[in-house]
């Protein structure tokens, strides 16, 4: 999917070293931090404001399960359409 992707934060890098003008130092690529970095959404999730990623705050909420049982405890309805092995 071109255009859909998540950003890759500058690195700060300000220096290029070397006669290579292909690294950080030369081509600044990349998107600024956020700031706030994190917005907590107050439903025990934060988004990642640089990626979009939303994010479970508490890691234990459902407690522990092995991959299938997570993947059933989601509240979406994606367990019938992984296939981990990256076919279909």
């Amino acid at each position: 999917m071109k255009g859909k992707y998540a950003p890759v934060p500058k690195t700060g890098q300000t220096t290029s070293y070397g006669t290579d003008t292909r690294d950080d130092g030369a081509l600044q690529k990349g998107v600024a931090w956020p700031t706030p970095r994190f917005t907590d959404n107050n439903n025990n999730t934060v988004t990642d404001n640089l990626t979009g990623l939303i994010r479970m705050k508490d890691t234990q909420f459902f407690g522990l399960r092995n991959w299938t049982q997570a993947r059933m405890s989601s509240p979406f309805s994606f367990a019938p359409y992984l296939n981990i092995r990256g076919a279909g």
